[in-house]
């Protein structure tokens, strides 16, 4: 219901219904809802009170998933982190320590149980790429951002075969790492890709014709009839005096 609205928007939002908000977390009116309890809204609606979690909006990173490349395994975190649902989601940190390369999330083993491999990178893993680690290796379903390029690992510190790239971070990756550690949630958006816009190519101006060893070019046609036209005159004014 109130997912990605501000405070003071889900406040307004609730009163339409005549339900009572209760802030948490940054209850400032410009901070952004990131969890609502009851979350269901048929559940919500039976409630007197709905509670909003706030946060401040920088707080939120922005991932493109891209389900095109990998199907099955954009099904599986959209499902993990509630990105299915709903216009936030979120990524419980599994382990994390200072100058890692990579972090990991926690996954679900079940739900991966069937998630074969497709996706892997090819020559190089980069910063901010999201990966699964998928059923053929014993983590699987543990969730990965590469904070550093690498040849031979992905995001869940897996091999090539045993990593399912499905996106990756695009908002500032530092701040997202600051004082983050194990047990913290952090709040993810889907953003779409902009693609580049395609370079408009210059037109040509029409190249002037030089005249040739015969004269000029001809006078359009139209021309051509004026000026005949004015001779005739002439010629009959002449031969009337």
């Amino acid at each position: 219901m109130t997912i990605a609205m501000t405070q003071a928007e889900g406040q307004r939002f609730l009163e339409g219904f005549g339900l009572r908000q209760r802030r948490t977390g940054d209850q400032a009116d410009d901070a952004i809802i990131v969890e609502q309890e009851p979350e269901l809204t048929l559940l919500a609606t039976q409630e007197a009170e709905v509670e909003t979690l706030g946060v401040r909006p920088e707080r939120i990173n922005d991932i493109i998933i891209n389900a095109a490349k990998a199907p099955q395994t954009a099904r599986y975190a959209r499902k993990i982190t509630g990105l299915g649902h709903k216009p936030i989601g979120t990524m419980k940190v599994h382990f994390t320590f200072p100058d890692m390369p990579l972090i990991t999330f926690d996954g679900n083993y079940g739900e991966a149980g069937s998630l074969v491999p497709e996706n892997e990178f090819q020559e190089r893993c980069m910063k901010g790429d999201l990966a699964v680690t998928n059923m053929s290796r014993p983590n699987r379903g543990l969730m990965g951002i590469r904070l550093e390029p690498s040849d031979e690992f992905g995001p869940t510190g897996e091999e090539r075969y045993g990593s399912n790239l499905f996106g990756r971070v695009t908002s500032d990756l530092k701040r997202l790492m600051e004082n983050l550690k194990e047990g913290d949630i952090i709040y993810i958006r889907e953003v779409k890709e902009v693609a580049a816009p395609a370079e408009k190519k210059a037109r040509r101006p029409k190249a002037l014709k030089a005249e040739g060893k015969d004269g000029p070019e001809p006078a359009p046609k139209g021309v051509a009839q004026a000026k005949r036209a004015r001779s005739k005159s002439k010629g009959e004014e002449n031969g009337q005096g």
